[in-house]
């Protein structure tokens, strides 16, 4: 009797539905999908919070490389080949945030003009973000540039390599006619010695 009560007063587990890209991925799209929901979640509470309002713009969106670091791999997994849903989901979730904080007054100047020193603070900081940004567009455009080396080397080496074996298989079957005459040419030489 004590465990049917128990039972009716536990709570039932939720299962948390995924999107298709997730179940239909590898165990790396799992483990950087679980990380990204995670951060999600401590970004939103650091929005609620007021936290957010000193915060850079790299600090309060999702950033592959945040999301990397808290799932203990790699950022090269960030790729538009590997993760394409992935990389939707953290563009809608950093959309979401962005409009989080822009409504829950992230902005410590709203409401009245901003003085020249104040000014020039925002100015250095957002001349740092666009810096940030910039340097991260050049890292995912030489990260890409080599990507693409990479596959354009990996398929010379490989039409290379068909070539070579070609040029292998046919000097296997000169070799082994070579022997055949060798073999009869030995035979001849024996039989005129008779």
């Amino acid at each position: 009797m004590k465990n049917s009560r128990l039972d009716k007063l536990r709570k039932k587990r939720v299962d948390v539905e995924l999107p298709d890209w997730v179940n239909s991925g590898n165990k790396m799209t799992r483990k950087l999908y679980d990380a990204t929901i995670e951060l999600v979640k401590e970004l939103k509470t650091q929005i609620k919070d007021g936290v957010s309002k000193d915060l850079k713009f790299t600090d309060r969106t999702l950033v592959n490389a945040h999301i990397a670091k808290k799932a203990g791999v790699s950022d090269t997994n960030f790729r538009k080949d590997r993760q394409p849903g992935l990389l939707k989901f953290i563009k809608e979730q950093n959309e979401i945030l962005v409009d989080m904080w822009k409504l829950d007054g992230g902005h410590p100047a709203d409401g009245r003009r901003m003085s020249k020193p104040e000014l020039e603070v925002a100015k250095t900081t957002l001349q740092k973000e666009v810096k940030d940004l910039e340097n991260k567009k050049y890292r995912e455009f030489f990260r890409e540039l080599i990507d693409s080396q990479v596959i354009m080397e990996q398929s010379s080496l490989a039409e290379r390599y068909t070539a070579l074996q070609a040029d292998y298989n046919t000097a296997q079957e000169t070799i082994a006619n070579l022997r055949l005459v060798q073999q009869q040419l030995m035979k001849q030489l024996n039989e005129a010695s008779k």
